[in-house]
């Protein structure tokens, strides 16, 4: 079988939540209502739920070491090449300079991300919540465009042992012939999460809600994510897309965090979510002004897009926000 599951792992604490919520734009804005997210000490005190997205650039193998800032690629990204050399007909194919794109990334909550303990020890906050994740290859796609590769992701909380969700990400890797590749798809019964999405643009959005990158987004971002790419500091990748635009790229998963933002403005408080995935068709900048259109199809289902404000190029395509109650069973772990 070509299905292998790599396991790694990572721990977060109270600081680690509230600096990814301040890197996606809380507490740039006055209201009280975001103190949930960004103050320990908040009786409503909660994980952003995209923060589960930040754990995979910062997970490591049982002997690994989380601190400070990680590499890039990050460890789990260096077990196997872009495109597992098992999917290769051609062993000695070199990879290393392939050009590489994020096209999709789906999650689905099983249950709410676990809240660390605030218990004080010596003056300092000791509490931590230590996760599991694996990674594995579900989809080798060899098409003329290029090979898509889908990886599926888990993360699991250690004590008590407890799902928290399942992500698949697929990314778009050019340059290498069809030839050269095995198609592959999962056996073992992993379903796709990606959903055949069609907005609505005949009709009005129910909500349109614009966010200003500030010139420090990306900068927080990738010290509360984990991915320390260059590309998100200098202006080496607007400068090889030919963009006029000469500043750092977001990341993509920032973006789809700040869609989150709009979404959930539209839906109940009492609802959680379930499921987020979205398309990436263009990059974003920093200092972009986003503009979030959002669809609902009922009180839990919300479909949308992102887009670049000024030239109206879209961003994210085809994203779809699921609450309700297949999020909501009780869990000992989390208040959210």
């Amino acid at each position: 079988t070509h299905s292998k599951s790599a396991q790694y792992e990572v721990e977060y604490n109270a600081k680690d939540l509230i600096l990814y919520a301040l890197s996606v734009g809380f507490g740039s804005s006055s209201t009280t209502d975001e103190l949930q997210f960004l103050y320990e000490e908040n009786e409503n005190f909660t994980p952003l739920p995209t923060f589960c997205l930040a754990l995979t650039f910062w997970a490591r193998s049982r002997d690994g070491n989380t601190m400070g800032i990680p590499s890039f690629p990050p460890p789990l990204m260096q077990k196997d090449d872009v495109i597992p050399r098992r999917f290769l007909r051609q062993q000695d194919l070199d990879l290393s300079n392939q050009p590489v794109i994020h096209t999709f990334q789906s999650i689905v909550w099983h249950q709410p991300m676990p809240i660390p303990s605030l218990a004080f020890v010596s003056g300092r906050c000791k509490g931590s919540v230590r996760t599991r994740i694996s990674l594995e290859t579900v989809a080798v796609q060899p098409k003329s465009i290029g090979t898509f590769v889908t990886t599926q992701s888990q993360i699991v909380a250690s004590e008590p042992e407890a799902k928290i969700c399942t992500m698949q990400s697929t990314a778009l890797v050019f340059g290498v012939d069809s030839e050269s590749i095995i198609p592959y798809e999962s056996s073992s019964g992993t379903p796709n999460l990606q959903h055949k999405i069609q907005i609505p643009k005949e009709r009005p959005p129910t909500l349109e809600w614009t966010f200003q990158t500030q010139p420090n987004q990306a900068l927080l971002y990738r010290l509360s994510s984990g991915d320390s790419n260059h590309i998100h500091v200098d202006n080496s990748a607007s400068e090889m897309l030919g963009s006029g635009k000469k500043a750092p790229l977001l990341h993509g998963l920032l973006t789809l965090a700040i869609a989150f933002r709009a979404v959930s403005k539209l839906a109940s408080k009492n609802d959680r979510i379930h499921r987020l995935e979205g398309k990436f068709t263009k990059p974003a900048f920093v200092g972009d002004e986003l503009l979030v259109k959002v669809w609902s199809e009922d009180s839990c289902r919300f479909l949308f897009v992102v887009l670049n404000k000024e030239t109206g190029a879209t961003l994210i395509d085809k994203g779809l926000a699921e609450f309700g109650s297949t999020a909501t069973s009780s869990s000992p772990m989390s208040k959210m």
